[in-house]
């Protein structure tokens, strides 16, 4: 498997299909101002500058819910996020706890991640 160093810690490297193209991102565990776990795709592209890093994809959504915790996220399924469930499932990256909730027009399912997955740790 491929990693990246990136501000002093190593990750994995995932390809992932969506929006027409294949991209080469990695998963950064980032927290919410109140200390529950957000995970963030960030794309790297080695043939145009193996140093370069975007932004490409929040994967969880804030629903200031008390099952979220540092390690429980509620993922993003909607619209431009709808490759995601597919893809954490696929790669292990985290499990459904088997606990939606309703926000809005969509409902968010509740994962409980392996950091592991997403880091050399």
């Amino acid at each position: 498997m491929k990693t990246v160093n990136f501000e002093g810690k190593t990750y994995k490297v995932y390809q992932v299909e969506c929006y027409g193209s294949t991209y080469n991102i990695f998963l950064r565990p980032r927290s919410y101002m109140d200390g529950t776990l957000a995970v963030e795709a960030l794309e790297i592209n080695p043939e145009l500058d193996p140093d370069s890093v975007e932004p490409f994809a929040v994967l969880t959504s804030n629903l200031s819910s008390p099952l979220q915790s540092d390690s429980q996220a509620f993922l993003k399924t909607y619209s431009e996020n709808s490759w995601v469930p597919d893809f954490v499932l696929n790669n292990k990256i985290c499990e459904y706890t088997g606990i939606v909730q309703p926000s809005g027009y969509c409902t968010f399912p509740l994962a409980k991640f392996d950091f592991s997955k997403m880091m050399v740790l």
